[in-house]
């Protein structure tokens, strides 16, 4: 966004978006980042999994899934800039 606006106004100015704002400010307040959510996702994960994975449909559509897309993708933050991104 840092980026786009600076191309368009070549001005340097500290864009974010909403959300983003939202975080500063209550990590400003409380002095440390908060957490999103409080959901343990993993264990989220393998419960679902357990319990739909008895479905004959979900199971092939499962494992159909995981055949076809099984591209290595990147997390987000692990790029050097939005461009590169």
């Amino acid at each position: 966004m840092r980026e786009r606006i600076f191309k368009e106004t070549d001005c340097r100015i500290d864009a974010m978006t909403f959300h983003k704002l939202g975080l500063r400010i209550i990590a400003g307040v409380n002095g440390i980042m908060p957490k999103i959510s409080q959901v343990n996702l993993r264990s989220f994960i393998e419960k679902e999994l357990c319990i739909r994975i008895k479905s004959d449909t979900y199971l092939y559509l499962l494992t159909k899934y995981i055949l076809y897309n099984s591209v290595i993708s990147r997390d987000e933050f692990s790029f050097s800039s939005q461009a590169e991104y």
